[in-house]
């Protein structure tokens, strides 16, 4: 089902000499992030002349200098990916936030308070608009990114405008809730 997928996969250096490589899924509009790091990409393949792969996909629009090279590409985290984005599609969203926002929301609330703040998601691919158990393991629990809807974080009513101001810091789009805040990963368009 990758039949209008199109991933291309960036390899850079850090300061410390390390390797770190990335994933990005073109969207019709723009490159969408998948995620970069060392441990969490750690198995994909090198970026080379054949990192940019294709599946049956028209040739426009693509960004400049675009060359595609042949065969799909399909890592779990990518056919998820685009699951998401095929099905935010059909239903008229769009997308406000990206892998790099969704691990900064994740980190500041993980470190928060101790113990850090409860929260719940609404899943895109979930069946009849189910939505998580509360939960508070901020390091494993909130992903995949992609297939987020919203994320909404439990918090005391006191705390609410600060963690909308470390949002907003953030770039990541919030909102005050009876509970906490909510934070969208897709809004109607």
């Amino acid at each position: 089902m990758l039949d209008d997928l199109i991933v291309r996969r960036i390899e850079a250096k850090d300061n410390r000499g390390g390797t770190l490589r990335s994933m990005e899924i073109w969207t019709g509009r723009r490159w969408t992030s998948l995620g970069a790091g060392r441990a969490n990409l750690a198995s994909l393949p090198p970026a080379g002349p054949d990192a940019l792969r294709r599946a049956n996909v028209p040739r426009e629009p693509f960004p400049e200098g675009y060359q595609p090279l042949g065969r799909p590409v399909g890592s779990e985290r990518a056919r998820t990916a685009a699951r998401a984005f095929r099905l935010a599609s059909e239903r008229g969203l769009s997308s406000c936030m990206n892998a790099t926002k969704w691990r900064e929301v994740c980190e500041a609330f993980g470190h928060w308070s101790s113990p850090p703040p409860r929260f719940r998601i609404r899943d895109l691919l979930a069946q009849n608009g189910h939505v998580s158990e509360w939960d508070r393991e901020w390091h494993y629990h909130p992903l995949p990114y992609a297939s987020i809807q919203w994320l909404e974080v439990e918090l005391p009513a006191g705390e609410i405008p600060r963690a909308l101001a470390a949002c907003e810091r953030m770039g990541a789009p919030a909102e005050a809730t009876d509970s906490g805040v909510r934070i969208p990963g897709w809004q109607s368009a």
